[in-house]
């Protein structure tokens, strides 16, 4: 991620020479690191805003299926799985016309990141714009998001990966825009953008029993904001035995026969 993001802080520097063409306040914040950072993985390009965020909702959502079984007041459940799913949105200004420019530019790049990544089509001869075939997909338009501690892989401090909803960019019109040529262009003076993020977690997640107690997997840098304080081992535990969902409708089953016994 580094790489990219260093041609974008060139054109960033080249653009705050210019008169007051970038807020001294944002560009400070900008270049100490307060910044989201979104990465398309298929290509390693990206895109780093300001940190300007409006809203951020972060949902654990667990699975369950249940299973009625005659007789039985209670469902007997079955875990599957626990997903994680981020809703974000933000606010990205422009201090002047060549801000209001890099910015829009920069949500153009971030609109093609829900694109996959295709092999090479076939063209004809001599001309590199016929397409005559087709072309596959190499791989899928998967990101990694980065916002300080709060988004970020709990195993190594770098971008969280999944995919993506889909974005939502919306200019507000209330403050205005820049319009040139009689219409023909306009740039906003802030575009509020947001997007939904289905996270894939790259380390292990659950609990494991080991010689010292009972650890978190996953939670070396704490999971999932990242304090650097993991959740600490521990050496006892209460013990819930679960019977089996076989044994449970056995169970079941035997106590609805012995009840119709009289028993």
């Amino acid at each position: 991620m580094a790489d990219n993001k260093n041609i974008f802080m060139k054109k960033r520097k080249s653009l705050a020479k210019g008169k007051q063409t970038v807020d001294p306040g944002e560009n400070r914040l900008f270049g100490e690191g307060f910044t989201l950072d979104i990465q398309h993985v298929p290509t390693g390009y990206e895109v780093s805003f300001s940190a300007f965020i409006d809203s951020l909702s972060d949902a654990y959502n667990s699975e369950w299926s249940s299973e009625q079984v005659f007789g039985r007041m209670d469902p007997i459940p079955t875990f599957q799985n626990t997903r994680r799913a981020l809703a974000l949105s933000w606010i990205v200004p422009s201090f002047s016309v060549a801000q209001a420019k890099s910015n829009l530019d920069e949500v153009n790049k971030l609109l093609s990141f829900l694109y996959p990544l295709y092999s090479d089509p076939v063209t004809a001869p001599g001309d590199v714009n016929l397409i005559t075939g087709g072309s596959n997909i190499v791989q899928g338009p998967l990101v990694r998001v980065k916002f300080g501690n709060l988004i970020q892989d709990a195993a190594t401090g770098a971008g969280l990966l999944g995919w993506l909803n889909g974005f939502t960019m919306d200019p507000d019109f209330d403050l205005g825009m820049f319009m040139f040529a009689a219409g023909s262009k306009q740039k906003p003076l802030a575009i509020k953008l947001n997007f939904e993020l289905n996270v894939l977690h790259e380390h292990s997640l659950g609990w494991i029993k080991t010689s010292d107690g009972y650890r978190l997997r996953g939670g070396q840098k704490g999971f999932p904001y990242g304090t650097n304080n993991p959740i600490p081992v521990h050496d006892a535990a209460p013990q819930v035995v679960v019977s089996e969902t076989d044994q449970a409708k056995a169970a079941a089953q035997k106590a609805l026969n012995n009840s119709g016994n009289g028993e």
